[in-house]
């Protein structure tokens, strides 16, 4: 019996060749996803080493999962610097950068290994807390203020252009879980109606009502 010419002159396509190359590209690829993973690429924020906003969102819905299914607590704490701009723009730059690795500085040596610190905006820095009801987050909060104003106090004064010292200031917002909270309903209050301090770094912290 005669075979099949192929018109174009080139032998017919092996299927289980091409199933191999497939799979051996997807093994690489995969490959390729858990290095990134495994080294921090994908979910560190590369100036502070942080978590990035894409892992916080995914830890926080992770989050919520968990607290709603075991009728927990847990709380969020959205740090914003205000007027970053301005500190860019003043003292330049490489002074907003020293500001943004001093604030991760004093945040990241001083949690719980359960807390997720990550950097969630250029000027913004969001801490979930775990089994932290609100006037716990409350403490920790007005502690972190503290830490961040003893380290500018330190290490800021001399960053700034001409060797002026840095002024920061920031605003904290502070919210805990309710069962029924979706992930929209847990930020909007952080960054909105539960915006309960707002001190400058260099002063003796002290929480307030907005």
């Amino acid at each position: 019996m005669a075979q099949a010419s192929n018109p174009a002159g080139e032998d017919a396509p092996n299927p289980a060749l091409s199933q191999a190359m497939a799979l051996r590209k997807q093994r690489i690829g995969l490959s390729f996803v858990a290095y990134l993973a495994s080294s921090g690429v994908v979910n560190r924020d590369p100036l502070t080493g942080l978590f990035s906003r894409p892992q916080l969102i995914e830890t926080l819905s992770r989050e919520i999962d968990r607290q709603a299914r075991a009728k927990g607590v847990f709380s969020l704490a959205l740090l914003d610097i205000d007027q970053f701009r301005q500190i860019n723009r003043q003292h330049g730059y490489e002074a907003g950068d020293a500001v943004l690795r001093a604030i991760a500085t004093a945040f990241g040596g001083r949690l719980r290994a359960m807390d997720v610190l990550g950097r969630y905006g250029e000027e913004a820095f969001m801490l979930i807390m775990p089994k932290t009801p609100l006037e716990g987050a409350l403490v920790k909060a007005g502690r972190m203020q503290e830490q961040i104003a003893q380290l500018a106090e330190k290490d800021l004064a001399a960053k700034g252009r001409d060797a002026k010292p840095i002024e920061v200031r920031t605003s904290i917002g502070v919210t805990t879980f309710c069962q029924g909270d979706t992930i929209e309903l847990v930020l909007a209050r952080a960054e909105g109606a539960n915006r309960i301090a707002s001190l400058p770094l260099v002063d003796e912290p002290a929480l307030q009502e907005a």
